[in-house]
């Protein structure tokens, strides 16, 4: 579980080493999407680390969760609020819609300004490895650190994932999704079936067409089509959770 950290003096209290790459990364990023995974001292909870000798650290940026961080007077280990395999909350409806009935309350603060989980980092290695791809992009990190490897489990399933939301599916829409191949009139016959057939219907698709499926419940744009690695991970969330 990744421990949030509202000052220095808290990681310190609970990381045995904080190596002068990580001191670098946590004064570009930090507060901020990135969590970095450190040596951890002995008082950490083992149901924290999984018996792991190390511990991931992040500090929000969130107003209210350093208020929150700061009022408990002690890092806060905790998860997305989120069922495993559905999609990590961009704001507090989503919370109640997944977590309803299962959990005491929410605490209100507006969207998340960031639709996917933080960068996590590993910091006991070199060059320091990428457990988990998140807020914080490659070229950012490579800025800073000057290089940084890729944990294998990214691209080989044979290996077991070290970081937290990697080992299930993570956007998994409560809904059946639909790649449609072809021009623009067969996506709007598929459009016309689906809601004949009393669906709501959702669109991912480019700015460039933002304007072309008026039939839709929903269009949602995730980046333009001259620029596809450019997508936006806040629609991508928001399409998910269609």
């Amino acid at each position: 579980m990744i421990v949030h950290v509202a000052t220095m003096e808290q990681v310190k209290a609970i990381c045995s080493d904080i190596h002068p790459l990580a001191q670098k990364l946590m004064k570009a990023f930090w507060p901020g999407p990135l969590t970095l995974v450190l040596p951890k001292k002995g008082d950490i909870s083992n149901r924290v680390t999984a018996g792991l000798s190390t511990v991931a650290v992040r500090m929000p940026s969130d107003p209210i969760a350093h208020a929150l961080i700061l009022a408990a007077d002690l890092p806060i280990a905790a998860p997305s609020a989120n069922q495993s395999g559905r999609p990590s909350p961009t704001d507090s409806g989503h919370v109640l819609q997944d977590l309803d009935g299962r959990i005491y309350g929410v605490i209100i603060g507006g969207k998340t300004g960031v639709g996917v989980e933080s960068t996590v980092v590993d910091c006991t290695t070199t060059p320091v490895t990428i457990l988990r791809p998140g807020g914080i992009s490659r070229e950012q990190l490579i800025e800073v650190a000057g290089a940084v490897a890729d944990d294998p489990a990214l691209t080989r399933p044979d290996q077991t994932p070290r970081a937290p939301g990697m080992k299930y599916k993570h956007y998994a829409p409560q809904a059946t999704m639909y790649l449609v191949p072809g021009g623009l009139e067969k996506m709007l016959a598929c459009i016309k079936k689906e809601k004949k057939n009393g669906r709501r219907v959702g669109v991912l698709t480019t700015e460039e067409n933002i304007k072309a499926y008026p039939q839709a419940d929903e269009v949602i744009a995730c980046g333009r089509r001259a620029r596809p690695c450019k997508c936006c991970p806040s629609a991508v969330s928001r399409a998910a959770r269609f």
